[in-house]
């Protein structure tokens, strides 16, 4: 389509992790409750995910006189009768008063392949599995109960019931040890275990001085399912006697775009095209390299290939949002839950989002630092915010060039300097004024 594509394509090779996870720029003034609703919003997205690759889900909520209509989407729109019965049947079930334990029921029958892969990932960081149980070790976890967090993590399993006629050690190892065993088809009464116990030892604030960081990031991303099932009548409370209803806010239509296939010729597309003389053109890959050691040339390295582009959950959830938006001129917050945190496309164009509409405010969480192949510019975007857009992605390309040359934008005046100022603002709000006008289970 253009070098909007190129670009996002190329720098998914080049410099795929742009940097640590940061938050969306609105965040920071977000309230404690604004805080938590996200969060109960992030929980509800995650029991829409159903594969551990690719599958993405977010959720927000609008508020009427008389309605509280749930939204959700997805990076391709979910036609699947089953995954949309489920979808509303959880729902229903959470209005209903329905239990805890024949909700997760519910949960694990649907999300099993995505809770699996993150029990995996647990047992991994504890170098156990079906073939290898570490039966002649004791102790998995090293506890120790002279130590104050291990002893606030003996009462949170004592309390929750784990260690009745049983030691904390044999308790915690027996855990382990499950969680290396189990399989996929593993009967639901293990997977229910599994999450109940981690939501148990997740329960209390310094388990991270007890196990490693990505340990007990693992363990929390399982315990995060009893903990959304048992926040969920709280979101619903907030709806006093409105109608309950929920929603699928469909994407725009996925794109395969033909785009330049090779790294180095993406970056010299870019070159040749900054202005008023252009740059020189970078000679060989090594060059790349030796700035960039992760990246990648591209396959093939010459010529074209096909890309799917899609518009990413969040980004659809907002626009929605804003288009439900009144006429009046009071502040609202946005507020937008995704199962994992957005890209820096996202992150990004959220921001323009925020800056261009003064009346609104977008709250989502976080940001994990990843510039991925296919992301799309959302068709039906103010022409303003797609052309500051265009201007931040060419921005990107240019640092990337920038370093690649060993120099420093002020070091010359071959790169046009570039900033937030440049970008046209006022022809947003030119946009929106015409847009407005449009309209004992433990053994397996």
């Amino acid at each position: 389509m253009g070098p909007p594509e190129d670009y996002i394509h190329g720098l998914s090779q080049v410099q795929f992790h742009y940097g640590s996870s940061r938050d969306v720029s609105a965040w920071s003034h977000a309230t404690k409750s604004d805080q938590d609703h996200v969060a109960v919003l992030e929980g509800l997205a995650l029991l829409l995910v159903f594969t551990p690759k690719g599958d993405v889900a977010a959720t927000s909520s609008w508020r009427s006189a008389d309605e509280l209509k749930l939204l959700w989407a997805k990076n391709q729109p979910v036609d699947d009768n089953n995954q949309l019965r489920y979808i509303e049947e959880l729902l229903e079930n959470v209005k209903n008063g329905t239990g805890t334990r024949e909700l997760l029921n519910t949960v694990i029958a649907m999300c099993r392949e995505k809770i699996f892969h993150r029990v995996k990932k647990l047992a991994n960081s504890f170098g156990v599995s079906q073939n290898n149980q570490r039966q002649e070790e004791s102790n998995l976890w090293q506890f120790d109960e002279t130590k104050e967090p291990h002893q606030k993590l003996e009462a949170a399993l004592k309390n929750s019931g784990w260690c009745k006629n049983v030691s904390t050690v044999y308790a915690l190892d027996r855990f382990t040890r499950v969680v290396g065993k189990v399989i996929k088809t593993s009967e639901v009464k293990y997977f229910w275990n599994i999450l109940y116990f981690s939501w148990s030892v997740t329960s209390i604030a310094d388990l991270n001085k007890v196990l490693e960081e990505k340990q007990v990031r693992y363990l929390s991303k399982l315990g995060d399912y009893v903990r959304i099932i048992k926040q969920m009548p709280l979101l619903l409370k907030k709806a006093g006697k409105a109608k309950i209803t929920i929603e699928q806010v469909r994407p725009p239509v996925a794109k395969l775009v033909e785009v330049i296939s090779g790294s180095l010729e993406v970056l010299n597309l870019r070159c040749g095209q900054i202005v008023p003389d252009g740059v020189k053109s970078i000679e060989n890959w090594d060059q790349v390299t030796d700035v960039y050691q992760k990246a990648q040339p591209g396959h093939p390295t010459v010529g074209k290939k096909i890309v799917n582009f899609t518009q990413h959950c969040e980004i659809t959830l907002a626009l929605n949002m804003l288009d439900r938006r009144t006429q009046t001129n009071a502040k609202q917050k946005i507020e937008i839950g995704v199962s994992k945190a957005c890209c820096e496309w996202c992150c990004e164009y959220l921001n323009l989002l925020d800056l261009t509409y003064s009346n609104s405010t977008i709250l989502i969480r976080a940001s994990h630092g990843k510039q991925p192949d296919g992301w799309m510019i959302p068709p039906n975007s103010l022409k303003s915010v797609a052309k500051n857009m265009e201007r931040f992605i060419e921005k990107r390309v240019d640092d990337v060039i920038w370093k690649i040359k060993g120099r420093r934008r002020s070091d010359s005046n071959e790169l046009p300097d570039f900033t937030m100022g440049e970008l046209d603002f006022e022809a947003s709000e030119r946009d929106i004024t015409e847009n407005n006008a449009d309209s004992d289970m433990w053994d397996v």
